[in-house]
């Protein structure tokens, strides 16, 4: 996928100048203070004619693309170029992950 316009907030410097925190990114959704920080942001982008914000995901692991549909030319959409139905969810990612740590 290839969309330009997008507000890349994965970076700490990008982050820095819209004002939004790895803190306020990861927050719980009772955290209002937060949730309307990202809010605000997101609006602005939105209202700038941005297509999207890229930002590090909840999980911590990778990011997340957020698309504005209305911001979007036909070009740009998101097209269907297959289907899949899952029996169950794959595995836990987190959990498969190699501990850094060594003992010496």
């Amino acid at each position: 996928m290839s969309i330009g316009d997008i507000l890349d907030l994965s970076t700490p410097g990008s982050r820095l100048l819209a004002g939004l925190s790895m803190e306020q990114l990861h927050s719980s959704t009772s955290s209002i203070d937060a949730y309307e920080a990202c809010r605000d942001v997101a609006s602005a982008a939105h209202q700038l004619g941005c297509k999207g914000l890229l930002v590090p995901a909840a999980t911590q692991l990778g990011e997340t693309l957020a698309l504005f549909p209305a911001n979007l030319s036909d070009v740009d959409r998101p097209v269907l170029v297959e289907s899949e139905i899952w029996d169950g969810l794959p595995p836990d990612p987190r959990g498969s992950a190699k501990s850094h740590l060594r003992l010496v």
